[in-house]
């Protein structure tokens, strides 16, 4: 792994307040449906937690696209299949009858296989202009929309959407965008547009929650119902939306801590995402948690997703899960004489 300094704890404390978001947005969903406070949240975590996640992820496969680490971007592909066997662990017990679906996901492994097709495509598009590619890829997105079948088969309808974000984390170079990040300027106009994004979330909160199937990427526009005619330009904003507020995190994030512990585990965040939900699962449905809160506290209980999610991101956050992590990834091969190469390294 890339040697924690200065001058790259900026991202891995980024990554580690992403990871954080991913474990909470999933978290809120167990409470959007009695709680406003929880569908504002819900609502600002989905329009910045994967954008980021994807344009971090971009920013640092420069090298594995570059020197066309197959092997690293193949423990990917095989990190997926084998998350897709995890929830049997909680399944197996409780159901009557199970079943596996091979080639569609509706939960965190879509991003695993996103992984594998982003470096892939990013191969095949390193030679082109990155203009052309990222509009191109901006207007595909828009358009697939209107595609019922782009769905979460081959988790195709989050690759679309969610791709311009890895290319363009891709092109971009880090250290000016670093230097970029310190102009106070910047980051009070930052700090104004996440105040004005959060204001609009409280007060037009009804109209608002109404877009939320843009946010994940995995729906057609028929989700927006009598508005799907507009949804090009509806993707479009997202996209804008998206960028403005994501940019105005990266921006506020510190280049350093006072202990680093965050950026130590900020280099953790694919084994937190790779085995959260389990945890998720048994706590939030499995023991029905939300009912326990709502009868014990009541209103205002559900903020104890925070705590709970950041205990979920510490735990997973641990060395032995990230050993766990490399040693799906990091498959056997055969010996070469030429080969240099040791395999995936999670980051």
């Amino acid at each position: 792994m890339e040697q924690i300094t200065q001058r790259t704890q900026k991202w891995d404390i980024l990554k580690f307040l992403m990871i954080f978001l991913v474990v909470l947005g999933h978290a809120t969903e167990f409470f959007r449906e009695d709680s406003q406070a929880m569908r504002n949240l819900y609502m600002f975590i989905y329009t910045v937690h994967m954008p980021v996640f994807v344009f971090v992820s971009g920013m640092f496969s420069k090298r594995t696209v570059n020197e066309k680490q197959y092997d690293k971007i193949f423990g990917y592909l095989i990190l997926s299949f084998v998350l897709k066997l995890l929830p049997f662990a909680y399944w197996f017990a409780d159901a009557k009858s199970i079943g596996i679906n091979l080639f569609s996901d509706n939960g965190v492994r879509w991003f695993m296989f996103a992984l594998f097709v982003f470096n892939l495509l990013t191969i095949a598009f390193k030679n082109y202009s990155p203009v052309y590619i990222t509009v191109l890829a901006v207007i595909f997105s828009c358009f697939a929309g209107y595609d019922n079948n782009v769905n979460d088969y081959l988790s195709l309808s989050r690759i679309f959407v969610f791709y311009p974000f890895f290319y363009l984390g891709y092109c971009l170079d880090r250290e000016k965008l670093e230097k970029i990040c310190e102009n106070k300027i910047l980051k009070v106009a930052a700090l104004a547009v996440i105040g004005i994004f959060v204001a609009l979330l409280i007060y037009k909160s009804e109209d608002i929650y109404f877009f939320r199937p843009l946010l994940t990427g995995r729906r057609a526009y028929h989700a927006l119902e009598e508005l799907r005619k507009w949804g090009f330009l509806l993707r479009l904003a997202y996209y804008a939306i998206t960028a403005l507020v994501g940019f105005s995190v990266i921006v506020l994030v510190p280049k350093k801590t006072p202990f680093g512990i965050c950026a130590k585990l900020g280099q953790r965040t694919l084994a937190v995402y790779s085995f959260h939900y389990v945890a998720i699962f048994y706590i939030f449905e499995k023991y029905k948690f939300r009912d326990v809160v709502f009868e014990s506290i009541g209103k205002g209980g559900e903020w104890l997703i925070i705590p709970i999610s950041i205990a979920i991101t510490l735990f997973f956050s641990a060395g032995i899960f990230q050993k766990l992590l490399l040693l799906i990834m990091n498959v056997p091969k055969r010996k070469s004489n030429n080969s240099g190469s040791n395999g995936p390294v999670a980051s």
